[in-house]
């Protein structure tokens, strides 16, 4: 059985996506992302849930880059070593994508917000949204 949890990096994709960007040196693997979801963005009118949740997981990321990491757990643990130790670089660039995508994902409805909507847990899930695009918004 897969994970699944409210938190971006709680379920078996953005899990996986985590896992990308461990293995770079970069935020290559999150560009690449969002250039494919821009292209799907325009040409579909749903983002489905494989590349919503790895948005998700990519906006978590650069939080946690923001110094803005919101929670800790077993899932985030080498994703917040990988962090600390890279310290990476965050073009203003990258992150207004980020949020832009994050607002498609969560706001203008996605097959992942459809698949949160009538859940026991929809509510926690709307929350963590709204903790996670504080910590991308905020200022540091």
């Amino acid at each position: 059985m897969g994970a699944w949890g409210v938190q971006p990096l709680e379920d078996d994709t953005g899990a996986d996506f985590g896992y990308d960007i461990e293995k770079s040196k970069d935020l290559s693997p999150m560009t690449e992302l969002f250039d494919r979801v821009e292209r799907i963005d325009r040409e579909e009118d749903t983002i489905y849930s494989w590349d919503a949740d790895m948005v998700l997981a990519a906006c978590d990321i650069l939080a946690r880059i923001r110094g803005k990491p919101g929670y800790h757990n077993s899932y985030t643990e080498e994703l917040d070593t990988w962090v600390a130790k890279h310290q990476p670089a965050l073009p203003q660039e990258l992150l207004d994508r980020a949020i832009r995508l994050f607002d498609r994902v969560v706001r203008d409805g996605s097959e992942t917000r459809k698949l949160w909507q009538g859940t026991e847990s929809e509510q926690d899930w709307l929350d963590a949204m709204l903790d996670l695009r504080k910590r991308l918004t905020t200022s540091t």
